[in-house]
């Protein structure tokens, strides 16, 4: 069994309790970030092979974390808590930005991780197209408020 080095990220590690003793008896060697500037720190350090994040984190999206990961071996999945558990959001697969791709039921995620954890690396788990994102467009310059409208009373 090899290991794969797992990023959990989010507002505590508290959190994410089960999943890290499910992925450390599995063979995972899990570490946590509670934010975006921790993850890209903890990304040029060391190989990580499957980072895994709540979507809002305390500065910004989780999808912030795409071109962090993208054209590497590293794999990106968001979840999203359901009434039942939770979906898990496809972000990045192995360096190729998947957003878009259907969630996945725990079940599906638990196979994969299993996979990825036995083989030691992030198994392709999609087929993922590669979607180009638009560019973000900068602020305008605030212009000046428009004037309320007065409306006079009838009667």
């Amino acid at each position: 069994m090899g290991n794969l080095n797992v990023l959990l990220v989010g507002k505590s590690a508290s959190q994410y309790s089960l999943l890290e003793q499910r992925l450390t008896s599995w063979g995972g060697k899990c570490q946590f970030a509670v934010s975006h500037r921790e993850v890209r720190g903890l990304l040029v350090q060391k190989t990580i092979g499957l980072v895994i994040s709540e979507m809002k984190l305390v500065d910004g999206s989780a999808l912030r974390m795409m071109p962090l990961v993208k054209g590497s071996p590293t794999s990106l999945f968001s979840f999203h808590a359901t009434a039942n558990g939770c979906l898990w959001i496809p972000i990045v697969e192995k360096g190729r930005i998947c957003l878009g791709e259907p969630a996945l039921q725990p079940r599906e995620f638990t196979g994969f991780l299993r996979q990825a954890l036995a083989e030691g690396y992030a198994p392709p788990l999609l087929e993922c197209q590669v979607i180009e994102l638009p560019p973000v467009p900068l602020p305008s310059p605030p212009q000046t408020p428009a004037k309320p409208r007065v409306f006079a009373k009838a009667g």
